[in-house]
């Protein structure tokens, strides 16, 4: 699969989510999220964590698709 950022949008895409849904879940921006998905910006490994808790899998899965 390509990069983080088109894996995070993919995963909100499918569960129907906006970025600042997201962005409320794990306590960033909107904005946040959108650099995120257009690569501008990478998550710290902290908010990896939180992305992987509201996808529900493992961290590791956002680095590796």
């Amino acid at each position: 699969m390509g990069q983080l950022g088109e894996r995070i949008e993919k995963w909100r895409l499918e569960q129907r989510l906006f970025r600042v849904d997201i962005g409320n879940m794990i306590r960033v921006s909107g904005t946040t999220i959108i650099n995120w998905e257009k690569d501008r910006n990478r998550p710290t490994k902290k908010n990896i964590g939180r992305i992987g808790t509201v996808f529900r899998f493992r961290a590791s899965k956002c680095i590796t698709g």
